[in-house]
């Protein structure tokens, strides 16, 4: 095939192509991490893509940089400006002495035009963002806010489908993961993919099919004839591969690349950072990733190329068997086993997992493998380091970047999401309240004791002993009402409450309110601090959520305060009930319409359906209302399934981050998402 000009070709201004892209998706809003999954890169490498541009810019935060124009800038640098000029270049460039003269003022105006008309910047050498979670927007860290995603249809199942872990007819052989779907090869042939593109359903190309490779929003495939043929989102030429023959293909963020069987790697897509620049010679194996590649010699040697600084990165000696590449980190396996890491992304690539491996995959900063025992550890990305890995003995495993699958030793699937932490996982027994929060769920049963179930990286909590009325639990912390009326606490450094006796306690993300016998409002934050606008007076019924509250007064206003502009802008009326999510409020009119307002940027939310209802429950992306007649309707996000209400008569609903709980007449529990749907196996591959 033709290929594009080697090298990395020169861009204009001071950014690179790279950190534009991370400057673009900054702009659409989201934390680092959810950036990265657009991108197909890790949290810490948009970080330190966010360090580098705040120091060449001279901004003091994200918000800043979100903001900055290159024409404003350009304006700025051509006027001449020559102390703000110099005081921008603080960072990215360094000076000898102490005096400088005008000569070197005159030159560096001279080079800020030169890179004004499109030459190369001055490198800069700024380290990356410590890991540790910032404490405000300022940082590079950003503020928590999903974006909502359109509902996926669930997968149909066989009829005759074999009990989990039992071999099964036409076992699966390789997968591969996008971002909302999942691909899987079987024996026969087969390519399955179920989930979504951008909330679109995932049509496959008809065929017999040997080898699979997903990213974001494309796949690739080769089929048995050996052509490659590759559908999805088409940006940058990733989804037009070379005619001729293939054994193998490997998909990166924005270009792929394939083995021939004569052992040379063609790729194809954009060039931007020499992804295309695949040296001769013949190989055994390529992987690409973010944009990266690297490729294993038949001398056991690694051949890496793409991003600039990725050839240069010092790679462990060796020789390797595999190699598996992520945006900026990839791992190794060598001939005896062991597994060693690499890359531009500090500090997951200087994990060196201990132990044999039979496999290893890595996407988007996350890395699992799969020990000679059988059993799958996964050592890098937050969120796959403390995530539930099942247990059990596979024969691989592929990550994703919110999900992960392996194959089991009978050739099924398990899959299972960085957010799956149990919270939707039932117990048995009958139940008197339930509330879904942000990682758990917690419920008194109908003995009037609690229960907990779910939760990230603590694991089981011990339970205050006695009786209660109801619970409330969210991420920072739980609280619950005795059947004396008294609140307790407990939770990360949350172990305050107020004194006195209470009809009602709910839990939000900074703060927890309680209505006293009397009608007042006491709402108060992990160390016992008021929290600031609460208003005086007597209410019915409140409601706290994503740092605010609301409230229902005495005839039937809603009366809201904190720091989120949100729950602002509430319509007139008279109301019964309240529920705040983290982007939205609803209210139930006494009526029993729906009213629901919130961000413009988040309109599934505010779009309530018509008709009667009894009970609303807001959560973080999305909402769930119970019906006078018993049944519950459920709009907005439906990424973990969590607005698919079973049919079913309940009573009350709670609605969480990213699951959903209802209690039936009966006193049993339902509760419904937490699981990603791209996680989600069609029966018959189980």
């Amino acid at each position: 095939m033709t290929r594009r000009e080697r090298g990395r070709p020169r861009h204009p201004g001071p950014l690179t192509p790279a950190e534009q892209r991370v400057l673009d998706e900054l702009r659409k809003g989201g934390t680092n991490a959810e950036i990265a999954v657009r991108l197909g890169i890790s949290p810490d490498a948009v970080k330190y893509h966010i360090s580098n541009m705040l120091g060449k810019l001279d901004l003091p935060d994200r918000h800043a940089l979100a903001a900055w124009r290159p024409d404003r800038e350009r304006r700025r640098w051509l006027g001449l400006a020559v102390p703000a000029g110099l005081a921008s270049l603080g960072r990215p460039l360094v000076w000898g002495g102490v005096g400088l003269g005008l000569a070197t003022a005159v030159a560096v105006v001279a080079l800020l035009v030169a890179v004004i008309a499109g030459g190369e910047e001055p490198q800069s050498v700024v380290s990356p963002a410590p890991t540790a979670k910032p404490t405000s927007t300022a940082e590079a860290g950003g503020s928590p806010e999903p974006t909502p995603r359109a509902p996926t249809p669930a997968s149909t199942s066989s009829p005759s489908t074999p009990p989990p872990g039992q071999p099964t007819e036409d076992p699966v052989v390789e997968m591969s993961l996008g971002l909302e779907f999942t691909c899987a090869v079987r024996q026969s042939g087969a390519l399955l993919c179920w989930g979504s593109i951008r909330g679109e359903e995932l049509d496959v190309p008809p065929g017999q099919y040997r080898s699979v490779s997903a990213h974001l929003y494309y796949v690739c495939a080769v089929r048995e004839t050996g052509d490659a043929i590759c559908w999805g989102e088409e940006d940058e030429g990733r989804t037009d591969p070379p005619q001729g023959e293939f054994t193998s293909v490997s998909t990166g963020a924005l270009h792929a690349c394939g083995m021939r069987a004569s052992g040379e790697v063609i790729c194809w897509g954009s060039n931007e950072e020499g992804q295309l620049d695949a040296p001769s010679g013949q190989f055994v194996s390529v992987s690409a990733g973010g944009d990266q590649a690297c490729a294993v010699k038949q001398s056991g040697e690694v051949a890496c190329w793409g991003e600039e600084v990725w050839p240069r990165i010092q790679r462990p000696q060796g020789t390797y068997r595999s190699v598996s590449v992520s945006g900026g980190y990839a791992c190794g396996l060598r001939p005896t086993g062991e597994v060693a890491c690499w890359g531009s992304t500090p500090p997951a690539s200087a994990v060196q997992p201990p132990g044999k491996y039979l496999s290893v995959s890595t996407k988007g900063g996350n890395a699992c493998g799969i020990r000679e025992s059988g059993e799958i550890h996964c050592w890098a990305g937050d969120y796959w380091v403390d995530a539930r890995v099942p247990a059990g003995e596979f024969r691989s495993v592929s990550v994703g970047f919110i999900h992960a699958c392996a194959i089991r030793q009978s050739g099924g699937v398990l899959c299972w999401s960085m957010d799956d932490y149990g919270q939707a996982d039932v117990p048995s027994g009958t139940y008197a309240s339930v509330s879904a929060g942000e990682e758990r769920t917690c419920a008194v049963r109908a003995s009037g004791a609690l229960t907990c179930w779910g939760g990230a990286k603590d694991g089981p909590r011990s339970l205050p002993p006695g009786q209660f009325k109801s619970v409330s639990a969210d991420l920072p912390g739980t609280c619950a009402l005795r059947e004396s009326g008294e609140i307790i606490c407990w939770g990360d450094d949350w172990t305050y409450a107020p004194t006195g006796r209470f009809v009602a306690v709910e839990v939000g993300s900074a703060h927890a309110c309680g209505l006293a016998e009397t009608g007042e409002l006491v709402c108060w934050g992990p160390d016992g601090q008021a929290m600031p606008g609460t208003p005086p007076g007597q209410f019915r019924v409140f409601s706290v959520g994503f740092r605010a509250a609301c409230a229902i007064s005495e005839i039937g206003d809603v009366v809201c305060w904190g720091n989120n502009r949100n729950v602002e802008g509430g319509p007139s009326g008279t109301y019964s009930s309240v529920s705040v999510g983290a982007h939205h409020v609803c209210a139930l009119r006494e009526s029993g319409e729906i009213d629901c307002w919130g961000s413009p940027l988040y309109e599934l939310l505010v779009e309530a359906p018509a008709g009667q209802y009894r009970a609303v429950s807001a959560g973080t992306g999305h909402t769930c209302a119970l019906r006078v007649t018993g049944e519950i309707d459920c709009w907005g996000d439906n990424t973990y399934g969590q607005t698919d209400a079973p049919p079913a008569t309940f009573v009350s609903v709670s609605a969480g981050r990213l699951h959903t709980c209802a209690l039936t007449e009966s006193g049993e529990v339902a509760c419904w998402g937490g699981k990603y749907l791209a996680a989600q196996v069609p029966p018959d591959l189980r």
